[in-house]
């Protein structure tokens, strides 16, 4: 399991996942996983996990998947269904493209407890925009020739 480095400086360098605790543990083209350790500051007035960590996992995994070859993008549209509540261990998100595009794409997101629940899933919409990181962060415009 390998995350590329774009993908380690593009998404890597996220402040709230990295707030949260939430890790890359692999992102491969049409695929990716993120996980975090559920800890006390994870957990809400009910006594489970806040679905705001449950939907930033998901959503990390959503940029680390869409992201794997550095063309920048932006979630445009998603959704959450929350199935089980869950209080402690781990939480592991994987990410499917569904519909690959140069432009838009289309993403389902399962995330599962340490016991390989489903305690929800998210469905994404992707827009790619004209532009690519390399590995060093620089950015560049993406020329594309006419007719394609």
């Amino acid at each position: 399991m390998s995350v590329p480095k774009v993908v380690q400086k593009m998404v890597g360098s996220d402040n709230f996942a990295n707030f949260c605790g939430i890790k890359i543990v692999e992102s491969r083209d049409g695929y990716a996983k993120t996980e975090v350790c559920i800890e006390e500051n994870h957990i809400n007035g009910m006594g489970v996990v806040q679905g705001g960590l449950i939907f930033t996992l998901a959503d990390t995994a959503v940029a680390a998947c869409a992201a794997f070859a550095g063309q920048t993008c932006y979630v445009i549209q998603s959704g959450i269904t929350f199935i089980k509540a869950t209080k402690e261990g781990k939480l592991i998100a994987e990410c499917k493209r569904v519909v690959p595009h140069h432009r838009i794409e289309n993403f389902i997101v399962e995330i599962k407890n340490s016991e390989n629940e489903i305690v929800g899933t998210v469905s994404a919409i992707v827009y790619k925009k004209d532009y690519i990181m390399d590995e060093n962060g620089n950015i560049k415009k993406i020329e594309y020739k006419k007719g394609k």
